[in-house]
């Protein structure tokens, strides 16, 4: 009994080390293929770029300057991240997936995320350019549902929020619903980090204007002084018709 104990505890043993190794064998295969895929596709741009520079006529120019050289290398990317599931070399994959032009390239490779990366630290920087693509709606909703990071959590509610409110115009249910949504971004995730300000002073600028710099809504009371030094608000002409021109030099 004892030896059949030690004979399992051995294989074991031996079983943890060799899937390890797989494991890390994998990694490798996948760095030396996505960086190979990178190279290759990096070169193809820098051959067009000199092409489009040594066109002769405007003509073929512009036609070299609408090729898009680095779409063909869409599928491939797919195909990369398809083959190492679940790895950042797939997901690095599939970010450049998601850029084709191609719609069914972008669903699969979305299909992929949602599938294997939806709890990936990664996704911040990439649903944070999801705010003007309504067909990313649902996918936001999966990704602050299942995401453990506050900071994916926080850009994706964002981005949820402007999406809902751009498609909430003639509906205020859905607007009100949008408020709300941006609200919560403001005083959850107000600290974290979007395009080198905080989501707090992003949203709540938008905040600002969606609630009170309407068409139709009291204007906010300012205070100042005139050129004579005098100080006024702008309540104190209340009633009158008033321009007001907001300048300024830097």
């Amino acid at each position: 009994m004892i030896r059949a104990v030690l004979m399992t505890m051995a294989v074991c043993l031996i079983a943890l080390p060799s899937a390890a190794l797989a494991q890390d064998a994998q990694g490798s295969d996948a760095a030396k293929e996505l960086q190979s895929l990178q190279a290759e596709q990096s070169q193809a741009v820098q051959e067009h770029r000199a092409k489009v520079r040594a066109a002769e006529t405007r003509e073929e120019r512009a036609k070299l300057t609408a090729e898009n050289p680095a779409e063909k290398f869409a599928p491939r990317f797919l195909e990369l991240a398809e083959k190492y599931p679940g790895t950042e070399e797939s997901l690095t994959a599939l970010q450049v997936a998601m850029r084709a032009r191609d719609s069914e390239v972008q669903n699969k490779a979305l299909a992929i995320i949602l599938r294997d990366h939806k709890e990936s630290k990664a996704l911040g920087t990439m649903v944070s350019g999801w705010a003007r693509d309504a067909s990313k709606a649902d996918a936001l909703r999966q990704i602050i549902d299942a995401s453990p990071h506050r900071e994916v959590k926080g850009l994706a509610t964002y981005s949820l929020a402007t999406l809902s409110l751009r498609s909430a115009r003639n509906d205020e249910a859905k607007r009100e619903a949008a408020i709300k949504l941006l609200q919560q971004a403001v005083e959850v995730y107000g600290d974290v980090e979007i395009r080198n300000r905080t989501i707090k002073q992003v949203a709540g600028g938008q905040l600002t204007e969606i609630t009170k710099l309407q068409i139709g809504m009291e204007a906010p009371d300012i205070e100042g002084t005139d050129v004579d030094d005098v100080a006024f608000k702008l309540s104190d002409y209340r009633g009158k018709v008033v321009v007001l021109d907001f300048w300024g030099d830097w």
